[in-house]
C-alpha cells in the first residue's frame, strides 16, 4: 500500500475525531463516558506493553521478562512511584538475565 495513502488516512481520522468533539466543548460529558474514559490510558499502555512481555518470535513466551513485569506491577501497586517501578523492573530483568 502506498505510504501516502496511509498517512493521509491517519491524518483524516485524527482530524475527524477531534472535529467531532468540538460541539461538546463547553458542555460537561456524561458520567458513564467519563467513567469509561478513565480506563483508556491503562488499556492503551497494557496493549503496548503486553506483546513485548509475552510474545517473542510470534510465540507466547513465559521468560524472565514476565517475572520482571510482575515485579514492576507489584512495585507500582504498592508504591505508586513511576521511578521505583522502572528501577525495580529493570533490576529484576538484569538479575534474571545474568542468572539464567
Amino acid at each position: 500500500m502506498n505510504p501516502w495513502v496511509v498517512f493521509l488516512g491517519m491524518a483524516a481520522v485524527t482530524y475527524l475525531t477531534r472535529f467531532a468533539m468540538m460541539p461538546l466543548m463547553g458542555r460537561e460529558l456524561p458520567r458513564p463516558l467519563l467513567a469509561w474514559l478513565r480506563f483508556v490510558p491503562v488499556a492503551l499502555l497494557s496493549a503496548l506493553i503486553a506483546p513485548a512481555v509475552f510474545v517473542s518470535e510470534r510465540q507466547l513466551v513465559l521468560g524472565p521478562q514476565v517475572l520482571s513485569a510482575l515485579v514492576g506491577v507489584l512495585v507500582a501497586w504498592r508504591t505508586r512511584s513511576v521511578l521505583l517501578t522502572i528501577l525495580a523492573g529493570m533490576a529484576c530483568q538484569l538479575l534474571l538475565t545474568q542468572v539464567f
